[in-house]
């Protein structure tokens, strides 16, 4: 009996101290979900922030302040460092994003639940390419301030990486939160289509796009999206520019939308 009281008094302990930990995880990401409302993935021709942009900097310093209080090596804390970096990308600091790279890319493996990828960890897994497609959008949208050409090949190898990765392991996505970082690097893979066929004329990769980001719409988004309703879906505003980009690419690359990036799936209604 006094041993297994003990037992008991050590499960309690232990959650004890992981509580404040799991909560104050969540406190960061709902700081960041506040902040990610004002800016979202950009819209159809939109180019990234100004290295010097202030955005997520309450998010920033809650990572801070997480990481004084409980340090740097648990699995939570390996979702703060994919949230660290994915800022960096989502602000145009390729310099930080790069240089959080190694750390990114080694938080993969902790963040995994079981054999099925999480958001973070199929963030952890695109983020090289991530940060090699956003380099050449930067130099595609303000060539001016470039010290090199962008490269339209470039962009499509980042874009069709991601969209391999995603369409690999769709049958791994830990539900709805994987499905939402999926549709987030479908559109950021579209994007980088985008640019490449601004660089150097392409319609197919603007087929490719749209093709990849109706993957995680359903019938009913595709259908309404390309109708030009999207906002009578009382959908969430960050999904709603998902949507936005799913249209314009329709309307740039015109034919239909086919499932070449995730056979089977269903067609609109």
């Amino acid at each position: 009996m006094r041993r297994l009281m003990l037992m008991l008094v050590l499960v309690v302990a232990a959650c004890a101290t992981i509580a404040p930990q799991t909560e104050a995880l969540e406190g960061v990401h709902a700081t960041y979900r506040q902040e990610f409302l004002d800016v979202g993935p950009p819209l159809p021709g939109e180019a990234l922030a100004p290295e010097e942009d202030a955005r997520f900097s309450a998010t920033l310093q809650a990572i801070r302040d997480y990481r004084l209080r409980f340090g740097e090596d648990s699995p939570q804390a390996a979702h703060l460092t994919v949230l660290e970096g994915m800022i960096y990308l989502q602000t145009g600091r390729l310099g930080m994003a790069a240089l959080v790279e190694d750390d990114v890319v080694a938080a993969t493996g902790q963040l995994m639940s079981g054999e099925q990828f999480t958001r973070d960890a199929l963030f952890a897994a695109a983020y090289p390419d991530l940060i090699e497609g956003w380099e050449h959008s930067l130099r595609a949208a303000s060539p001016e301030t470039s010290d090199a050409p962008p490269s339209a090949t470039a962009l499509s190898s980042s874009a069709e990486a991601i969209a391999t990765l995603l369409r690999d392991q769709q049958g791994r996505l830990a539900a709805g939160d994987a499905d939402q970082g999926a549709i987030y690097l479908a559109t950021t893979a579209a994007t980088f289509w985008a640019w490449s066929d601004v660089v150097e004329r392409d319609p197919e990769a603007l087929r490719d796009g749209r093709d990849l980001i109706g993957c995680f719409l359903s019938g009913t988004e595709r259908k309404a999206a390309t109708t030009e309703r999207p906002s009578e879906l009382a959908a969430p505003a960050g999904r709603i520019r998902y949507l936005d980009w799913y249209n314009d690419l329709q309307a740039r690359a015109g034919g239909d939308w086919t499932d070449q990036w995730c056979p089977g799936a269903p067609a609109a209604p």
